[in-house]
């Protein structure tokens, strides 16, 4: 492998950190909300082993067979045993928005969801959940972009999220929103594995791993457009991922993010993990041609001081 200096790495909160802290407040911030998601985390089942383990870089495997790049980029972080026990439960977070075909690039590729899934079963996960919160319908999504009959095939458990599988928190402060509804799978997971697409974006520019973060909410996520920035860096906060894996064996760079016209798909042939988000980010926005300051998220997490080199590592198969 080739070692360089270059892309990011940031310093966030656990999960358990950060419910721990929220604990004795949250009761407060949700009593007499009058809403459909249950208040939370009163009796919420908090991660058994605080997040540990990776190397701290950006591993870049190109070539053309997925299943053993997903393998090689995880072994270049030390291997998904490292954060994974036997008998812990793995959360992982496809993107599975829009009705679209696999050659399309608005949706994670399937191979790439379970490439992952054999992994972790490797690891003796005792239960591995696949699910997102779509934007188009949630049965035609999920079997267009192939992703849940791969991830049934490897050996998860697909799950379809409405608004009973949602208890609502409080968000960490400064935020634009007192508290949001999120997934309590993804509250409850001992490991969460983010599998974003690296795709355009209408409103954002790029459409990465933070940003796929919103598919574990619920509510009217349109309102979180008119205030992204802020509003996914204290999702972020709660919702870190162990390791973030980009899928960018195609990518979308216009008319994203439902796409739907294979001029605008580029292929790229390569996936990108690290257990640092805002690395994902960064190199996601270098592959989309997206400026230093035409990423809002990534131009106020550098405001915050968020954003640091990070060693690149490169492999081809």
């Amino acid at each position: 492998m080739k070692f360089r200096e270059e892309s990011y790495r940031v310093s966030n909160w656990s999960r358990r950190e950060f419910l721990s802290e929220t604990l004795l407040v949250a009761a407060a911030l949700t009593a007499g909300c009058g809403r459909a998601a249950p208040a939370a985390p009163n009796g919420l089942p908090l991660r058994r082993r605080p997040r540990t383990g990776l190397k701290k870089v950006l591993a870049v495997v190109r070539g053309t067979d997925i299943p053993a790049q997903v393998r090689a980029a995880f072994s270049a972080l030390g291997g998904l045993e490292r954060i994974i026990s036997p008998g812990m439960t793995v959360l992982i977070k496809p993107n599975m928005s829009w009705a679209r075909r696999p050659e399309q690039a608005a949706t994670t590729h399937p191979e790439v969801v379970g490439g992952v899934v054999r992994l972790c079963r490797e690891c003796r996960a005792a239960k591995i959940l696949v699910l997102d919160n779509t934007c188009n319908n949630a049965r035609r999504s999920y079997a267009l972009s192939g992703i849940a009959a791969a991830a049934r095939k490897a050996g998860a458990e697909v799950q379809h999220l409405s608004s009973a599988d949602m208890v609502r928190i409080p968000l960490p402060q400064p935020a634009p929103f007192p508290e949001w509804p999120i997934a309590r799978a993804a509250l409850e997971a001992d490991v969460i594995i983010n599998l974003p697409v690296a795709k355009h974006h209408s409103l954002s520019r790029v459409s990465l791993g933070v940003k796929n973060l919103m598919g574990l909410i619920g509510d009217d996520r349109g309102d979180w457009h008119k205030v992204l920035p802020p509003s996914l860096l204290a999702l972020q906060k709660i919702l870190v991922p162990e390791v973030t894996l980009l899928d960018a064996t195609r990518i979308l760079m216009n008319h994203g993010p439902q796409g739907g016209r294979l001029d605008d798909v580029r292929r790229m042939n390569l996936v990108a993990a690290s257990p640092d988000p805002f690395a994902i980010e960064s190199f996601g926005a270098e592959i989309l041609e997206a400026g230093p300051d035409e990423v809002p998220l990534l131009t106020e997490a550098r405001k915050r001081k968020l954003v640091a080199p990070l060693p690149r590592l490169e492999e081809s198969l």
